[in-house]
């Protein structure tokens, strides 16, 4: 976080935390511990996803994630046969759960500190292949208050129709009959822009872990043979992909953690202590 302060960056890939505890059991005062002490790491880090990848009973590991169904899977003994594709079979949903946590926005005026020093705009270009989606999160610790002029936009560059699909409760929103279309907001754009609003977006919730985040999606849907090779940047993976950018007004830097930041790494280490006890 303070690097992203540094570079000014403002999106990058997901921070996933992949644990392979030993085979003990998880005393109950641990596991209580390890909850209390989790919390804190979410409100100094929120963008950081734990994942529990556990032989034995996995259920154990439950109240340490935020989706059970999602983050904890269970490892099992090898057996005879093709040891190759045991651990292939074994570890393949796991690559895939963390190929599909969202790209992660983030206010990198914050710093790992998380005080602010000034505010203000911030931009970055983002590309995607035709037939692609990409997906992104903002958490509420960056909107949590009103503020003025607070807000996300997706600005097209006019190399093709994209189509920005937006949701508080859908984490990968799509435009697609699939899902519950009463809870995701979809527009199309070129060169034209999606503002969405965030000055007051955390409305009704006294604590910060009860405000849902902001989930978003910009879908490359429909090739333009028009438009099929402008993209040049240095960026640019293939040559036919478009390119738009995000940019972010007036996020705020809302956490505890600047009065625990310091203890950041001590918390880590005991936690690493708890899960792989003899």
């Amino acid at each position: 976080m303070t690097t992203e302060r540094q570079t000014a960056s403002m999106s990058g890939r997901s921070k996933i935390g992949l644990v392979m505890p030993n085979m003990a059991a998880v005393s109950e005062g641990d596991s209580n511990w390890a909850v209390q002490q989790l919390a804190i790491l979410r409100e100094e880090v929120p963008d950081l996803r734990m994942l529990f990848f556990a032989g034995g009973s996995h259920t154990r590991f439950n109240r340490f994630v935020r989706e059970e169904s999602r983050d904890v899977f269970p490892l099992r003994e090898l057996g005879s046969g093709a040891v190759i594709d045991a651990v292939n079979v074994q570890t393949l949903p796991v690559i895939q759960r963390i190929q599909r946590e969202p790209r992660r926005i983030v206010n990198p005026r914050c710093g790992g500190d998380w005080v602010q020093a000034d505010w203000g705009s911030n931009t970055i270009n983002q590309y995607v292949e035709p037939q692609g989606v990409v997906f992104y999160r903002l958490h509420p610790n960056y909107f949590f208050r009103a503020g003025d002029n607070r807000r996300i936009r997706i600005q097209g560059h006019g190399f093709a129709p994209l189509t920005v699909c937006q949701s508080r409760w859908v984490q990968l929103p799509r435009s697609n009959a699939t899902q519950n279309m009463d809870v995701i907001n979809c527009r199309v754009v070129n060169s034209d822009s999606v503002d969405i609003d965030l000055s007051n977006a955390c409305d009704g919730h006294t604590v910060i872990h009860s405000c849902p985040p902001l989930f978003f999606s910009v879908e490359f849907a429909v090739r333009s043979q028009q438009n099929a090779f402008r993209c040049t940047d240095n960026e640019c993976r293939f040559p036919d992909m478009a390119r738009f950018a995000v940019m972010a007004d007036n996020l705020g830097c809302f956490s505890s953690a600047g009065k625990a930041i310091s203890s950041l790494v001590v918390l880590l280490v005991a936690l690493v202590a708890v899960f792989f006890r003899q």
